[in-house]
């Protein structure tokens, strides 16, 4: 941090990577070192996913516009999510004692998933289904498809209009630093 010249880690931090009063703070984007980093998937994301998205014509929500509006577009529209964020918006539930990492955790945080996708009016096949009444499998990669189906429905509940894509009284930050679909503050 001393080469950087920053007093702490939280320097580092997005607004909308900043702690909440129901969601501790996210790891920071651009921090590549050690365990719970997330810096390098950010960097292949970036190379691997989103320019060349960006060269196909895809607009990047939000520094492209509103969600409405590029919605109507008819081209792709990438967007960011964090799933501990869309763990509420989906009734998923982690205790203090549970970790995603566990496969009988994920199973017990998603007990009433189906039942909330049930009210939304959102049906899952068969085999999504049986992934989640099984804590999406002992494997390790398990907690890859678990973020990757909450993330989703995080993204179902702001484009359904039940969530909005971001807080009415922003301060404008994401013109620079994005926004986290959905997050409410």
């Amino acid at each position: 941090m001393d080469g950087l010249g920053l007093i702490g880690i939280d320097a580092l931090l997005r607004q909308c990577d900043r702690a909440t009063p129901i969601r501790r703070r996210a790891c920071p984007l651009f921090w590549t070192l050690g365990g719970n980093q997330v810096g390098r998937a950010a960097i292949s994301g970036w190379q691997d996913v989103i320019a060349p998205a960006r060269r196909r014509g895809a607009r990047l929500w939000p520094f492209d516009g509103d969600l409405a509006r590029l919605a109507t577009i008819g081209i792709p529209v990438l967007a960011e999510t964090y799933p501990a964020e869309a763990y509420r918006h989906a009734d998923v539930t982690f205790l203090p004692s549970m970790r995603k990492r566990r496969q009988e955790d994920r199973r017990a945080a998603t007990a009433g998933l189906l039942e909330w996708a049930a009210r939304r009016n959102i049906t899952f096949s068969a085999d999504l289904v049986a992934h989640i009444q099984n804590g999406f499998g002992a494997r390790r990669d398990g907690e890859d498809a678990f973020d990757a189906l909450i993330g989703l429905l995080g993204m179902i509940e702001v484009t359904d209009g039940r969530r909005a894509e971001y807080p009415a009284d922003r301060e404008h930050n994401e013109v620079w630093e994005g926004w986290i679909l959905g997050q409410a503050g």
